[in-house]
């Protein structure tokens, strides 16, 4: 049976559970922040990058601030590539969008700084200005 969407689910509320952000990159090399990548990177070649989106309509544990982060790194969607689950953005802005909306004011500044990096290299890579 396969168990490798609920361990990457199970894998994005440990991280919260352990104050780990998504865009906390101090943890890269922490072996629980390199498994959920190394997760949604398998999901993302077993299933597809559109499969794998659907993580985004999860609402808990920043499973849709991960699962942004590794599609835009990890999984080159076309810049015209519209997001099926919501049939009129592409997934690009998506992405980007959802990320956005985790970085507010309760994030700590440095993981504040780190999406702000992290979004303008996403940007030049993407091609958005």
């Amino acid at each position: 049976m396969e168990r490798t969407g609920d361990n990457y689910m199970f894998g994005c509320k440990s991280l919260y559970l352990n104050s780990i952000h998504p865009f906390d990159f101090s943890k890269r090399e922490l072996p629980e922040y390199q498994e959920l990548i190394r997760l949604g990177i398998k999901l993302i070649k077993k299933r597809g990058l559109q499969d794998f989106l659907n993580f985004l309509m999860e609402y808990q544990y920043r499973i849709p601030q991960w699962t942004a982060m590794i599609a835009l790194e990890y999984g080159n969607p076309r810049s015209d590539e519209i997001l099926r689950i919501n049939g009129q953005m592409t997934i690009i802005d998506f992405c980007l969008d959802v990320a956005l909306r985790y970085n507010s004011p309760d994030v700590p500044i440095e993981i504040q700084r780190n999406f702000n990096e992290w979004n303008d290299r996403m940007k030049t890579r993407y091609n958005i200005s």
